[in-house]
């Protein structure tokens, strides 16, 4: 595997992930993140990571992503399910409503 190509990494992630080997997943796209920063890769570590990590520590590539991409709806979208999924309500609500300030008629949000 060429060492400067994140997308064999990412492969090795899908690959682990199938075979419910979280943290070597975690580890692949960590590996995938180091050499290219994408939303797709922040979701699949969040992903692997939230089988074997507290959803405060799972979410941390996404919050990564955001801070240098807040105006990306579709993975704060993500981020605030994930929230909502773990039960953390007011921190899941505080991420939709970001949503609908920058996108007031979202649809997605009223359902």
């Amino acid at each position: 595997m060429n060492a400067d190509s994140f997308a064999g990494y990412l492969h090795e992630g899908e690959v682990w992930l199938a075979k419910q080997e979280y943290k070597k997943a975690f580890d692949a796209y960590t590996e995938a993140w180091q050499r290219k920063q994408t939303a797709d890769i922040a979701k699949k570590s969040y992903s692997a990571a939230i089988h074997f990590e507290p959803v405060e520590k799972a979410v941390n590539p996404l919050l990564l992503w955001l801070t240098s991409h807040p105006d990306d709806n579709a993975t704060r979208f993500f981020l605030a399910a994930a929230y909502q999924n773990a039960d953390h309500n007011e921190v899941a609500i505080q991420e939709y409503e970001k949503i609908l300030e920058s996108t007031p008629d979202s649809s997605s949000l009223l359902n």
